[in-house]
């Protein structure tokens, strides 16, 4: 890294193009350190999804910002790790590394590459760690025999070493950190995740109203999850809140890489005899993504749990789209209950299917709930914020 300028250093599961919560972070975040100076670099494994894609490109430049990734090798079940993956060359980089100014700034916990942040934290003017845990998930994990070793170790480094902090992406998960894990509250801060408002800006009402017309929603109400498919989203209790609405002027589209759970909600869909009314994208393009965004009428998250924050909710927003989102993790933060949207209780699909049907009757509480959530965006959760928080943290901008 060059030395023109204090570097960042950013650490991650999957770099650039993978998608994710967690990679469109840093991504977002590593552009706006770009823009205001700052050399950084994202240091990721070759996956490019955990069912074992592998991007063959190894190292590249992507908006300025240098992308190098480390071939990774699956091990045995190893409960220190969270997908049980091991990156050599990142931990022989990593000795070859001379002290410096540089942050370093490591996502998802545990991890091999946060252990190495941590081994390696006197090369480091800072180290932040971010373990993008749901509360629920954490209080469960840290239960355990191994994740409770695992924390104790990590509460080690952020109470004991002076310049190691842990990031929360809510208030709700600090609490559980300073209150049940015996963090230092001083050591612990929290950054949310943000939202790129131009991107969805630069839509075109062209763009959206092609989309409409190649998935047939031009006269349909329109809903939307984007997202990974897997079991613990809750797009069950979507479809079936769906079936309960017993009406054929709605649509569901569901979008987003199948997580194993693809094949069992085409089949819930046929049971209810919706595959007329539920659409199943795939993976898309970012681009498109951001248009269907554009071009649905509210958009939901039905999650058992796992929601650090929820990041597709903020993008919604960002479009003047009301949100429907479950109790859990850092949702009731980021919906505003009767402002920008509705909470409903974890896996009632009674609640999640009244909640739809009072947005389906009532076009103007769609624009009004979507000029709120639209203003709260602009207020807390741009990158442009979020990157500033980090910066102000680390003493770097004031």
């Amino acid at each position: 890294m060059g030395a023109k300028t204090m570097n960042i250093l950013e650490l991650e599961y999957r770099g650039p193009w993978a998608l994710g919560g967690v990679e469109t972070h840093v991504f977002e975040i590593s552009k706006q350190f770009k823009s205001k100076g700052y050399e950084v670099e994202i240091w990721s494994t070759d996956l490019l999804d955990f069912k074992g894609e592998k991007d063959d490109q190894l190292v590249r430049m992507i908006d300025g910002i240098k992308v190098k990734k480390f071939h990774s090798f699956k091990i045995p079940k190893f409960p220190f790790f969270m997908y049980q993956l091991i990156y050599p060359k990142m931990f022989l980089d990593f000795l070859k590394l001379k002290g410096n100014d540089t942050i370093l700034h490591s996502h998802s916990f545990p991890s091999f590459h946060s252990y190495l942040a941590l081994l390696f934290h006197k090369k480091f003017r800072k180290v932040t760690i971010v373990p993008y845990f749901d509360v629920n998930d954490l209080e469960k994990f840290t239960s355990g025999f191994f994740g409770k070793l695992a924390f104790k170790a990590l509460r080690f480094f952020i109470n004991k070493k002076r310049d190691i902090y842990l990031s929360a992406n809510t208030r709700r998960e600090k609490e559980f950190y300073v209150n049940n894990l015996k963090f230092n509250e001083c050591k612990v801060f929290v950054v949310p995740n943000g939202v790129n408002i131009v991107e969805f800006d630069s839509i075109t009402k062209e763009e959206v109203s092609d989309i409409r017309s190649q998935y047939n929603l031009e006269k349909t109400f329109n809903i939307l999850f984007a997202g990974r498919i897997a079991q613990v989203k809750g797009i069950d209790l979507l479809i079936e809140a769906i079936s309960k609405l017993n009406n054929t002027n709605i649509r569901l589209i569901i979008a987003g890489p199948d997580f194993s759970a693809l094949t069992e909600l085409q089949e819930l869909s046929k049971r209810l005899n919706l595959m007329d009314k539920v659409i199943f994208t795939g993976v898309l393009k970012r681009k498109k993504f951001c248009v269907l965004i554009k071009s649905c009428d509210v958009l939901v998250l039905p999650s058992y749990g796992g929601e650090a924050f929820g990041i597709v909710l903020a993008e919604a927003m960002a479009c003047n789209k009301p949100v429907i989102g479950s109790k859990t993790g850092g949702i009731p933060e980021i919906i505003r209950e009767g402002e920008s949207g509705f909470l409903f209780d974890i896996g009632s699909v009674e609640q999640l299917s009244e909640r739809i049907n009072l947005l389906y009757q009532d076009r103007s509480l769609c624009r009004k709930l979507g000029e709120k959530g639209r203003k709260i965006i602009e207020e807390y959760y741009t990158w442009e914020n979020v990157a500033i928080t980090y910066l102000r943290l680390w003493g770097m901008m004031k």
